[in-house]
Protein backbone atom coordinates (compact mmCIF):
# COMPACT_ATOMS: atom_id res chain seq x y z
CA UNK A 1 0.00 0.00 0.00
CA UNK A 2 1.40 3.15 -1.15
CA UNK A 3 0.90 6.30 1.37
CA UNK A 4 1.92 9.94 0.54
CA UNK A 5 1.99 12.56 3.65
CA UNK A 6 1.64 16.01 2.50
CA UNK A 7 1.58 18.49 6.03
CA UNK A 8 1.81 22.33 6.66
CA UNK A 9 3.70 23.84 9.30
CA UNK A 10 2.65 26.87 10.62
CA UNK A 11 5.21 28.86 8.60
CA UNK A 12 3.52 28.05 5.69
CA UNK A 13 6.47 25.21 4.56
CA UNK A 14 4.80 21.88 3.19
CA UNK A 15 6.42 18.62 3.78
CA UNK A 16 6.25 15.73 1.23
CA UNK A 17 6.64 12.06 2.34
CA UNK A 18 6.45 9.35 0.03
CA UNK A 19 6.84 5.75 2.13
CA UNK A 20 8.96 3.05 1.15
CA UNK A 21 6.52 1.10 -1.22
CA UNK A 22 5.48 1.66 -4.29
CA UNK A 23 6.92 5.12 -4.94
CA UNK A 24 9.65 5.26 -8.03
CA UNK A 25 10.61 9.04 -7.97
CA UNK A 26 9.25 12.52 -6.71
CA UNK A 27 10.39 15.69 -8.59
CA UNK A 28 9.81 19.36 -6.93
CA UNK A 29 9.77 22.37 -8.48
CA UNK A 30 11.43 20.20 -11.59
CA UNK A 31 14.11 18.79 -9.46
CA UNK A 32 14.28 15.22 -9.13
CA UNK A 33 14.71 14.53 -5.07
CA UNK A 34 17.23 11.51 -4.37
CA UNK A 35 15.54 8.05 -2.53
CA UNK A 36 16.32 8.40 1.13
CA UNK A 37 15.30 4.73 2.03
CA UNK A 38 15.27 5.33 5.33
CA UNK A 39 12.80 4.39 8.38
CA UNK A 40 9.96 3.28 5.72
CA UNK A 41 10.18 6.51 4.02
CA UNK A 42 11.18 6.35 0.54
CA UNK A 43 11.09 10.32 -0.16
CA UNK A 44 11.24 13.32 1.65
CA UNK A 45 10.71 16.80 0.90
CA UNK A 46 11.02 20.00 3.08
CA UNK A 47 10.42 23.04 1.97
CA UNK A 48 12.85 25.92 3.13
CA UNK A 49 11.15 28.67 1.76
CA UNK A 50 7.76 29.49 1.63
CA UNK A 51 5.65 29.43 -2.09
CA UNK A 52 4.11 27.44 -4.66
CA UNK A 53 4.78 24.18 -4.73
CA UNK A 54 4.45 21.91 -8.16
CA UNK A 55 5.23 17.98 -7.28
CA UNK A 56 5.20 14.71 -9.46
CA UNK A 57 5.03 11.55 -8.02
CA UNK A 58 5.43 8.04 -9.85
CA UNK A 59 4.57 4.62 -8.25
CA UNK A 60 5.21 1.25 -9.51
CA UNK A 61 2.42 -1.19 -11.65
CA UNK A 62 0.68 -2.12 -8.28
CA UNK A 63 -1.48 1.17 -8.21
CA UNK A 64 -4.50 2.15 -9.91
CA UNK A 65 -6.97 5.15 -10.58
CA UNK A 66 -10.20 5.27 -9.79
CA UNK A 67 -10.77 8.29 -8.65
CA UNK A 68 -10.84 11.89 -10.47
CA UNK A 69 -7.97 14.33 -9.38
CA UNK A 70 -9.95 16.98 -6.82
CA UNK A 71 -8.64 20.49 -5.37
CA UNK A 72 -8.49 20.44 -1.40
CA UNK A 73 -9.12 23.44 0.23
CA UNK A 74 -7.90 23.00 3.92
CA UNK A 75 -7.82 26.49 6.19
CA UNK A 76 -5.25 26.84 9.15
CA UNK A 77 -6.15 26.45 12.30
CA UNK A 78 -7.04 30.38 13.33
CA UNK A 79 -9.32 30.24 9.67
CA UNK A 80 -7.17 32.74 8.17
CA UNK A 81 -5.39 31.34 5.88
CA UNK A 82 -6.13 28.26 2.94
CA UNK A 83 -4.18 25.10 2.10
CA UNK A 84 -4.75 24.63 -1.60
CA UNK A 85 -3.49 21.32 -2.42
CA UNK A 86 -4.61 20.38 -6.26
CA UNK A 87 -4.48 16.52 -7.59
CA UNK A 88 -4.29 14.77 -10.92
CA UNK A 89 -3.36 11.59 -12.24
CA UNK A 90 -2.64 9.22 -14.87
CA UNK A 91 -2.01 5.89 -15.63
CA UNK A 92 0.51 4.86 -18.39
CA UNK A 93 0.85 1.17 -20.10
CA UNK A 94 4.31 -0.83 -21.19
CA UNK A 95 5.44 -0.35 -18.49
CA UNK A 96 2.38 0.34 -16.32
CA UNK A 97 2.82 3.28 -13.76
CA UNK A 98 0.77 5.51 -12.10
CA UNK A 99 1.98 9.31 -11.85
CA UNK A 100 0.07 11.86 -9.29
CA UNK A 101 0.66 15.38 -10.41
CA UNK A 102 -0.38 17.92 -7.15
CA UNK A 103 -0.03 22.09 -6.96
CA UNK A 104 0.01 23.25 -3.72
CA UNK A 105 -0.07 26.85 -2.47
CA UNK A 106 -1.21 29.34 0.53
CA UNK A 107 -3.65 31.98 0.28
CA UNK A 108 -3.78 34.49 2.13
CA UNK A 109 -7.62 34.27 3.07
CA UNK A 110 -10.29 31.77 4.10
CA UNK A 111 -11.81 30.45 0.89
CA UNK A 112 -15.46 29.53 1.49
CA UNK A 113 -15.72 25.81 2.00
CA UNK A 114 -12.71 25.17 3.21
CA UNK A 115 -12.42 22.11 5.66
CA UNK A 116 -10.61 21.66 8.53
CA UNK A 117 -6.86 19.39 8.56
CA UNK A 118 -6.66 16.83 8.29
CA UNK A 119 -8.00 15.50 4.59
CA UNK A 120 -7.05 12.53 3.23
CA UNK A 121 -7.54 11.10 -0.58
CA UNK A 122 -7.20 7.64 -2.14
CA UNK A 123 -6.70 5.53 -5.51
CA UNK A 124 -5.87 1.54 -5.68
CA UNK A 125 -3.03 0.42 -3.26
CA UNK A 126 -2.78 4.33 -2.26
CA UNK A 127 -4.07 6.57 0.65
CA UNK A 128 -2.93 9.96 1.20
CA UNK A 129 -3.33 12.75 3.78
CA UNK A 130 -3.02 16.52 3.67
CA UNK A 131 -3.10 18.07 6.94
CA UNK A 132 -1.55 21.09 9.38
CA UNK A 133 1.11 20.69 11.72
CA UNK A 134 1.02 22.13 14.79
Amino acid sequence: MADIDISVSKEDLFTITLDQWEWESLTVNGQPQPAINKDKIQFQYCQKESGTIHFTATANKWLGVIHHGVPLFMHNSDSKKTYLCVLSYTEKESPKKTTLYVHLSTIDTLIPGSKPSPMAFTQVRMTGRFHTVK
